[in-house]
């Protein structure tokens, strides 16, 4: 065998298994590779004329462009300074053709080579027929690969008389080695290769993780299938979840069975501080508290975190956007309102609570203080909570009266408080109906008609359309009888 493999590459003239080189040189007087196509370098390429009556037949090399079959005449452009070309035929071993061996060094660019090849004629004695399982089986005579391409698994050869080693290679079994002997009667081998692959079965309890190994996805929540004997890297990955690794090793025909537990969740961990203090706190549209507060387990990704008071007149929101990542300690400081803003709501609210007026008795100098104080605070703020929102207090009997108008009617009848009270009941829109009565029957009382009908008439108007909104009968009445009542004020003070 090893005289036939020497005869098979360093021929004096090249022979294979089936066919044979009779002639090489190059041909002067043809032009056909004056337009050859360019190899990567940019030269122009030669053209072998390679004449044959197969049809079958394959070449390999520094081939550049395709191979064309011109009535049994096949031109092959070949690279500038190629050495060798290789030749294949599905029923016999390949051909190499040294061109040294022709005294070719190298291809010339732009030149013509006419090579003519003699096929050689076996009977059925000679025939080598091998089947293989898996069909994905390489075949090696005397190793030389026959078909790389091959994905039947079936192989049909003629060969000269003698022995030849026959080997079979598949990726994933064991190679198997077959003596046949050529010449006698045709050879049929039949080989059922024997797999030394390992069965791999892995299941995730985290049912929508990925499975990888060495980096190529698998499958999702888990994966059967047949691996190489070998090392491996195993990664169960889940957004959100802290990644599983394992390296396992696996022996020829081993089955392996990898069960991962439950992925551990990647969380994080806000610590929020806000001015002032008492804030709601909303992730994602779900209450977690006032501040200031530490929220832990906070799931990985990117959430929206709303800070937010309403309280004391004070009304405002905050929004930030958050990406919690593994582990990490995220501080939040926010602030919706300065120490001495909100300060100045907590002395108004604490000054209002203290300032207690009933309808009918005589305020004091302490509520009037109290008054004072509290337009001294709602005046720098510029909040309408105190004067515009109705913060209805009882008063002993069955209707309530709003806040702002119990400040107006809190003051006393001096002209320094009269001021005030018109301040406070502009600062109302004049909506206030008792604040617009008891501004109206000072002016009144002092003599001035005209001041007096203007503010009753911004009451009449506040009752009517107090009177349109109300549901309740018995209160519309009380509405009407009130109506009633400053009609006749007007109507009194006209004359």
């Amino acid at each position: 065998m090893k005289l036939l493999l020497i005869a098979l590459f360093f021929p004096v003239l090249a022979m294979g298994q089936g066919f044979k080189v009779k002639e090489l040189k190059m041909n002067v007087s043809d032009g056909s590779a004056f337009h050859a196509p360019l190899d990567s370098l940019g030269h122009p390429c030669g053209l072998i004329k390679v004449r044959c009556d197969s049809p079958d037949l394959s070449f390999f090399g520094d081939i550049v462009g395709d191979v064309e079959n011109k009535m049994n005449e096949y031109w092959v452009f070949m690279k500038q300074n190629a050495k060798n070309l290789i030749i294949k035929h599905p029923h016999f071993l390949p051909l190499k053709v040294d061109f040294p061996a022709y005294e070719i060094n190298g291809v010339a660019s732009k030149a013509t080579y006419i090579m003519r090849l003699q096929m050689q004629k076996y009977k059925e004695k000679n025939s080598l027929t091998v089947t293989a399982n898996p069909t994905e089986a390489k075949l090696f005579i005397d190793d030389v690969l026959i078909d790389k391409d091959c994905e039947t698994g079936f192989y049909q050869l003629y060969l000269p008389k003698g022995q030849y080693a026959c080997r079979l290679e598949a990726v994933g079994y064991r190679p198997s080695i077959q003596i046949v002997t050529i010449g006698k009667e045709p050879q049929v081998v039949n080989v059922s290769m024997e797999s030394i692959l390992a069965d791999v079965d892995i299941t995730s309890e985290t049912s929508t993780a990925e499975i990888l190994i060495n980096g190529d996805k698998k499958g999702i929540g888990g994966w059967k299938g047949k691996l190489l004997p070998g090392q491996y890297t195993i990664e169960v990955k889940n957004e959100g979840f802290e990644t599983c690794r394992q390296i396992i090793n696996l022996l020829e025909k081993e089955k392996k069975v990898i069960r991962i537990p439950s992925l551990k969740r990647i969380v994080g961990s806000l610590v929020i501080k806000t001015n002032p203090v008492g804030c709601v706190v909303t992730i994602d549209g779900q209450k977690y508290g006032k501040t200031p507060c530490t929220i832990s387990d906070v799931a990985f990704g990117k959430h929206h975190l709303v800070i937010s008071i309403d309280s004391l007149g004070l009304k405002k929101s905050k929004g930030i956007d958050i990406d919690v990542a593994n582990n990490n300690v995220i501080p939040i400081n926010c602030e919706l309102a300065t120490v001495e803003e909100w300060d100045s709501y907590n002395k108004a609210f604490q000054w209002f609570q203290n300032a207690n007026y009933y309808p009918g008795s005589v305020p004091d100098e302490n509520v009037c203080i109290q008054f004072d104080k509290i337009m001294e605070v709602v005046d720098k703020l510029d909040s309408g909570f105190f004067l515009q929102e109705i913060r209805k207090v009882h008063m002993g009997c069955s209707s309530y009266w709003p806040l702002g108008e119990i400040m107006v009617i809190g003051y006393h009848d001096s002209d320094d408080n009269l001021e005030k009270q018109v301040q406070l009941a502009e600062k109302m829109q004049r909506k206030s109906i008792g604040a617009n009565c008891e501004i109206a029957d000072i002016y009144e009382r002092r003599g001035d008609n005209l001041k007096a009908l203007e503010w009753y008439n911004d009451a009449l108007m506040a009752l009517k359309n107090e009177y349109k909104n109300e549901t309740d009968e018995e209160q519309k009445k009380f509405i009407q009888m009130r109506i009633g009542s400053i009609e006749e004020i007007i109507d009194n003070l006209k004359k």
